[in-house]
């Protein structure tokens, strides 16, 4: 609250469960405008028990305080006034924080193996669908195709979804999949795969790692939910699979891996496509923008230069 006081700014924008809570009542405590985004639902709403049952209260006292709600996915909207936490008129939907496609563009693959390859990026949990992964690794390799199942993404261990090290290293040790490790820059991991595989089970917002392959030309193979389906039209730039459904992950890994490389090419085209036209970041700062500026209308006297809002 002493930081709010300090700084004294015109609106106030929050990210993540506790601030979206916490700081949006201290906001209105202090007469402060505030806009939450909520990125997804993510484990609390995912496993409503203990302490996780109070979520949903917490949230519809603390939104009933706010001056709108930013979504990034129809879903997730849909959750909130089904379950009366906010009024529809005070929500907007931003698909996702966006990619920079500059950043994430193209590259060519400097592998130097012939094996088809599937990259799961992500922390590693249950419910990003990582199980899943290695069970149709498992399928595939049963069925003697010549691919590698790479995994990047760092252990959380404070997550009760988090997989434990033994599961990883015994998947390793298997020849299931290759264990990469954290990466702070995923391209080149990102580059030499041939398609990008999340099969989250719930809590996507609209999953970055998606957005970061499409934009570098990869087809997708994600599940149908919230957040993951906004990424992908099946068929088109990849295919979506049911949540849980290892046999039909594997179906969808198996038709990619079968597919031609004009066929894979055409797919990669279609994700790129889509993450220009939908998701670049440029975009989504636009949308931003044009909700700061509904929630915090600027004067003559700013829009001539001679103040501006403060923004936190």
């Amino acid at each position: 609250m002493w930081f709010y006081r300090r700084e004294k700014p015109d609106l106030i924008i929050h990210f993540t469960i506790k601030p979206n809570i916490y700081g949006s009542i201290t906001a209105s405590i202090l007469g402060i405008p505030a806009i939450s985004v909520v990125t997804g639902l993510g484990y609390p709403f995912l496993h409503s028990k203990g302490f996780n049952r109070l979520i949903p209260q917490m949230y519809r006292f603390a939104f009933s305080r706010i001056k709108k709600l930013i979504v990034y996915n129809r879903d997730d909207l849909d959750v909130f006034v089904r379950n009366k936490i906010v009024t529809p008129e005070k929500c907007s939907i931003v698909p996702g924080s966006g990619v920079n496609t500059n950043q994430f563009r193209p590259l060519s693959k400097g592998k130097t193996n012939d094996a088809f390859v599937f990259l799961f990026i992500g922390r590693l949990l249950h419910d990003k669908g990582l199980q899943e992964f290695v069970e149709a690794a498992k399928l595939l390799a049963q069925q003697n195709k010549r691919i590698e199942c790479w995994v990047v993404g760092n252990f959380t261990f404070t997550n009760p979804s988090a997989i434990q090290k033994e599961e990883l290293f015994e998947w390793v040790e298997n020849g299931y999949i290759h264990y990469i490790g954290f990466a702070k820059d995923v391209r080149s991991h990102l580059k030499n795969a041939d398609v990008m595989v999340l099969p989250s089970h719930r809590g996507e917002g609209v999953p970055r790692s998606i957005l970061e392959a499409m934009s570098m030309k990869k087809p997708i193979i994600t599940t149908e939910t919230a957040g993951c389906r906004d990424t992908v039209v099946h068929g088109q730039n990849g295919y979506l699979v049911p949540v849980g459904d290892a046999a039909s992950l594997a179906d969808a890994m198996a038709l990619l891996y079968e597919s031609s490389a004009n066929d894979l090419e055409a797919m990669g085209d279609s994700s790129r496509k889509r993450a220009i036209e939908l998701f670049d970041e440029k975009i989504i700062a636009s949308r931003f923008a044009a909700i700061v500026r509904e929630v915090l209308p600027i004067t003559k006297n700013e829009s001539a230069g001679i103040t501006s809002p403060a923004v936190l």
